[in-house]
């Protein structure tokens, strides 16, 4: 029998890890095609409700406020109002002299500096796009707009022309508390922000809304799977970095930001069933390996799960990075090889 001076004090780390291991989400991916079925709306539902956000797309304002040329593309400045947001700036990029509907890109960027400038090449300059540009490779906003898409960017909350005054051009974790307090979530707004995007390529008179994708990078890429799993009108997604498996960091008690905390996440589902979601839609995962690569591939094998179950296993492809050569860049040529095959012009 153990008795008071047998016990000892746990820290608060060791409580909040004990939770974690103990944590049996309720709303796992399962395992056949007939349980796969049943579980997806009940899943997206309960997805959207962690989020704080509606399934249903916003339908925003879209405002043209310039028109330019910039090479062989027309670069149109957007300002798109969701309902209930003050709105924000956005750059669609597409092919001069278009006479037919094209495939388009969301295309969404990372933590770093620059927001929408670190993908569309700079043709909109912004404080830290450049240095990010050189770091990251991820003009993919530019690059897709070059081999024939439409694609649209723009900045997440206190990124680029929605940074905080006297921030340094990143979000703030401040900010994504207020967002708490008032209901919301940071990737929630994040990805109902992604949808409004949607919303917008889908009225453009020279995109096909039939064939529109999700890509990022980083965060970007994270965004890009929540995306694909709430918005149904997505016809594929291609990610790059590292979706936001956070339960494994959490059983190491490496800290979190306040930016991508979703209450309940890890109570009731995982970063793979997020993914897992998707299926059987096309899908592009470059994941990095970071010098661990069972945990790089167990992280994936859910997914991978899903689609055979539901015998679209050619419509997923995942590349991991060499683990030798551990790196946070843009999947680069792989990944525009996949999409241009996976969405011909």
């Amino acid at each position: 029998m153990t008795t008071i001076k047998d016990r000892k004090s746990f820290s608060s780390a060791d409580q909040a890890k004990a939770w974690v291991a103990e944590a049996n989400p309720p709303f796992a991916a399962p395992a056949t095609a007939a349980e796969i079925a049943k579980w997806k709306p009940r899943f997206r539902k309960k997805l959207a409700s962690i989020l704080c956000i509606d399934e249903r797309p916003a339908m925003p304002e879209v405002e043209v406020l310039s028109r330019r040329v910039h090479g062989d593309l027309n670069a149109y400045e957007l300002f798109i109002t969701p309902p209930g947001e003050l709105g924000w700036r956005a750059l669609l990029l597409e092919p001069k002299g278009l006479t037919a509907r094209r495939p388009a890109w969301v295309c969404m960027h990372g933590v770093i500096k620059g927001g929408m400038s670190s993908v569309t090449g700079l043709v909109v300059r912004q404080d830290g796009g450049e240095e990010s540009l050189r770091e990251f490779e991820c003009e993919y906003g530019l690059k897709l707009a070059q081999m024939g898409y439409v694609t649209l960017s723009f900045d997440f909350p206190g990124f680029g022309y929605r940074a905080d005054t006297g921030s340094d051009g990143t979000v703030q974790d401040g900010t994504a508390v207020i967002a708490l307090d008032m209901g919301k979530t940071y990737i929630g707004w994040c990805v109902s922000d992604g949808m409004a995007a949607v919303s917008a390529l889908t009225r453009w008179p020279t995109v096909d809304p039939r064939r529109i994708g999700a890509t990022g990078f980083s965060m970007g890429g994270t965004m890009a799977g929540y995306l694909g799993a709430l918005d149904r009108r997505l016809y594929t997604v291609a990610l790059s970095g590292r979706f936001g498996y956070k339960r494994h960091r959490l059983l190491e008690g490496r800290n979190t930001r306040a930016f991508s905390c979703v209450p309940g996440m890890h109570k009731y589902m995982d970063g793979p069933d997020v993914l897992a979601s998707i299926a059987p839609k096309r899908m592009y995962i470059n994941q990095e390996v970071r010098n661990d690569m069972p945990l790089a591939v167990s992280e994936t094998e859910r997914v991978r799960a899903a689609y055979e179950a539901l015998g679209a296993a050619d419509r997923l492809a995942i590349q991991y990075d060499a683990p030798q050569q551990p790196r946070h860049r843009f999947g680069g040529a792989p990944v525009y090889e996949w999409m241009r095959k996976t969405m011909p012009i």
